[in-house]
């Protein structure tokens, strides 16, 4: 409990450290040609893409400015992330989570078709 009492007051600026960290390396190393990223575990179990499938690749062409080839690969993250961070007071209503959830699974049997 101590040891996270003390990591606690400086989650301001390791949060936000961690991040630009991560785009660093996203920027660098393209998720197409480097080992180290994630498999997406549904994908490789069904062959199928699931909601997230492209992301990391799709934020590493938005970091390069390729603003087109960025929302070919996920166009679910430019528009559901925006939406829950500006509508994120509301997410506890229940009509607001199922639209959510209605919408990233439409958008996964859209994409699989």
């Amino acid at each position: 409990m101590l040891f996270v009492q003390r990591w606690a007051k400086h989650i301001k600026w390791i949060t936000p450290l961690a991040a630009v960290a991560g785009l660093a390396v996203l920027y660098f190393w393209s998720p197409e040609r480097y080992w180290f990223y994630p498999k997406c575990l549904f994908h490789e179990l069904t062959g199928l893409d699931c909601p997230g499938c492209g992301s990391l690749r799709s934020v590493h062409h938005l970091l390069h400015g390729e603003i087109a080839t960025a929302l070919l690969l996920n166009p679910l993250l430019y528009f559901l992330v925006p939406a829950l961070l500006i509508c994120r007071r509301h997410l506890h209503k229940p009509a607001w989570l199922w639209s959510v959830v209605g919408t990233v699974l439409l958008f996964t049997v859209a994409r699989n078709l």
